[in-house]
């Protein structure tokens, strides 16, 4: 982040960072323009399944079998035993890409 392929647009304390392509990148502005990072003591779970966030990082197992229910997500687990998760929505262009997506 910086001068890297985002650069920091804004912070939210405890709620959300965002962050826009940066066009001046090394290999390009990036194909996403917006990165909104949220965070907070919430479930990610309702966002995600309303469409108001297309990824989300879900440290609680209840959360990972209720998302990996619906086929219009792919959910990847750490296999390391920490737990973490990673959700995303697979209608979302980029994210059909199999590529993109690790599978």
């Amino acid at each position: 982040m910086g001068c890297g392929p985002y650069r920091h647009v804004r912070t939210v304390p405890e709620t959300m960072m965002e962050f826009e392509a940066n066009p001046d990148h090394a290999y390009g502005k990036p194909k996403i323009e917006n990165v909104i990072l949220k965070f907070g003591g919430t479930s990610a779970v309702p966002a995600l399944l309303i469409g108001d966030v297309d990824a989300a990082a879900s440290p609680r197992r209840s959360d990972v079998s209720n998302i990996s229910r619906y086929n219009r997500f792919w959910v990847h687990q750490n296999c390391f035993g920490a737990g973490l998760a990673l959700c995303w929505n697979v209608q979302h262009p980029f994210f059909r890409d199999a590529w993109c997506a690790g599978r």
